[in-house]
């Protein structure tokens, strides 16, 4: 007669827990690539909406909404570290809630150099509003290459040639390296933007390119 054998081996408890521990972590790695990339299409559809507000609101005011901190520099969602002097959530000013029902913010910020950002000239004929520094699901090497043709890219950019506005930028103003195509603030931010492709140019167009420019491609 054969003897039952009683309980497992070390050697086939320590080759269980191995197997548990890697299905454990594919699952893990699976589910945080899942859930990046939700919050990725969140930051997206968050723009959108907000663009769509903006274009709402200039179209019943006649010009583009302020920032909380004022013209030519960024004001942000709380925490975002370009937050309103007040601390209110309203960084876009007059846009919530007659053009959008509360203004949203991102959904991980990625320290205080992030999140949802908006800027504007002071005659409210361009703005900009992104999403910095916080992209995490579109961030390998061969995404880097196509960034300068996202439709979400954070500026008007465009790899190895000067047809991008920010790749001829006024003699006047200094490039942020944030709008270099190379730079990580670049490939891991989103955005859009309107104003100067819309509207019919005026005779001093020099100045309304300079004032283009001075939004998307100098704000650090």
């Amino acid at each position: 007669m054969f003897k039952s054998r009683a309980g497992f081996t070390l050697t086939e408890i320590i080759v269980v827990v191995g197997i548990i521990a890697v299905l454990v972590t594919v699952t893990y790695s699976n589910f945080n690539e899942s859930t990046a990339q939700a919050r990725d299409a969140q930051r997206q559809a968050d723009l959108r909406n907000m663009q769509n507000a903006i274009e709402l609101y200039k179209n019943k005011i006649g010009r583009y909404p302020a920032g909380c901190r004022g013209a030519n520099q960024w004001s942000g969602q709380p925490g975002s570290g370009y937050d309103c002097d007040s601390a209110t959530e309203d960084y876009i000013m007059g846009l919530a809630p007659d053009f959008i029902r509360v203004l949203p913010k991102d959904p991980k910020l990625n320290g205080n150099q992030s999140g949802y950002l908006y800027a504007t000239n002071a005659a409210g004929s361009v703005y900009t509003i992104r999403a910095r520094n916080t992209i995490e699901s579109e961030e390998s090497e061969v995404n880097l290459v196509e960034r300068p043709k996202h439709p979400f890219r954070s500026c008007d950019v465009t790899a190895g040639s000067s047809s991008g506005i920010c790749d001829a930028v006024s003699p006047s103003l200094i490039k942020s390296q944030s709008c270099e195509w190379t730079n990580a603030i670049f490939t891991h931010s989103y955005g859009l933007w309107g104003g100067f492709a819309d509207e019919p140019r005026p005779s001093h167009a020099s100045r309304y390119e300079e004032e283009t420019e001075r939004i998307l491609c100098t704000l650090p």
